[in-house]
Parts: C-alpha cells; sequence; structure tokens
C-alpha cells in the first residue's frame, strides 16, 4: 500500500443518514477526524419527509445545526391521524408542549448533505461506493490498523 493512499482519521462512521451525519459534526465539533461513508453515489431525492421531533430538534440544537436544519425544513405545528372512510382519529398540536422547540420539522432526507459541519477540516464526506469497497482510493486508517 503507497502512503498517498492512506488518510488517517479518528473516526469512521457507516452511513451518511441525519444519524450519522449529526454523530459526525458533533466528533468534528470536538476536534475530532471524521470521515462518514455513504453506499450511495448520488443524492437520492424522493418525495418522503423526514419528521424531527422537539427532542430531536434539542439535538441538533446542541451540535450548533438548528438554524441550518431550519433553513431547509418545513415547520408544522400540529398534525392530524386519518383513517381512509372513517376521517380523522386524532390531532396532536405541538405548540402546546412546553418545550424550546415544540414543532415538527420535516426535511428531505437528501437535503442534509447541504449542512456544514462546524469544523469542515474535521469532516469528509465519501459518497464514492467503489472506492469505499475495493479499498484502493482510500482507507481509513488509525494507528495503522485499518478501520474501512
Amino acid at each position: 500500500m503507497l502512503q498517498e493512499d492512506v488518510e488517517d482519521y479518528d473516526v469512521v462512521i457507516a452511513g451518511g443518514g441525519i444519524g450519522g451525519l449529526a454523530f459526525a459534526c458533533g466528533l468534528a465539533g470536538n476536534g475530532r477526524k471524521t470521515c462518514v461513508l455513504e453506499s450511495r453515489p448520488n443524492l437520492v431525492r424522493s418525495k418522503r419527509g423526514l419528521a424531527l421531533q422537539p427532542n430531536g430538534l434539542a439535538a441538533l440544537d446542541n451540535l450548533g445545526l438548528l438554524t441550518q436544519v431550519l433553513g431547509i425544513g418545513k415547520r408544522t405545528n400540529s398534525v392530524a391521524w386519518w383513517e381512509i372512510g372513517h376521517g380523522k382519529l386524532a390531532t396532536f398540536d405541538y405548540s402546546i408542549l412546553d418545550h424550546p422547540h415544540n414543532f415538527l420539522l420535516t426535511i428531505i432526507p437528501s437535503d442534509i448533505r447541504l449542512l456544514n459541519p462546524r469544523s469542515p477540516a474535521q469532516f469528509s464526506f465519501d459518497d464514492n461506493p467503489e472506492r469505499t469497497r475495493n479499498n484502493s482510493k482510500r482507507r481509513a486508517v488509525k494507528k495503522g490498523r485499518s478501520t474501512a
């Protein structure tokens, strides 16, 4: 293995979803050199949404990401559940919660890649599945032990 084929990371995270990216941002904000590996080679837009509840919003706020997430999401104060042929089953009003983030935020999952971590120099995102699978271009190595 050639030295230029190796990059050193403190932590390698498998999966570039909201959990993996939030974890990586938190670690990068604490000075850890972090790499996120994602198997999909391209952004996959979909019509599904990811609903972030008040405690999830609080976690993103603690990571310093809430302002950015609010910019890519749609805020909702109440939701309703319906049954076909039977009408409305229930309604929930988030605004009555005694919580600093008393609302629901819906984002498109692929839009989470628009977020910028607090320490971009400590954060790497690799969405090339061939490079990840073959380890020919990049290997995540910490103290001589391969982790990818």
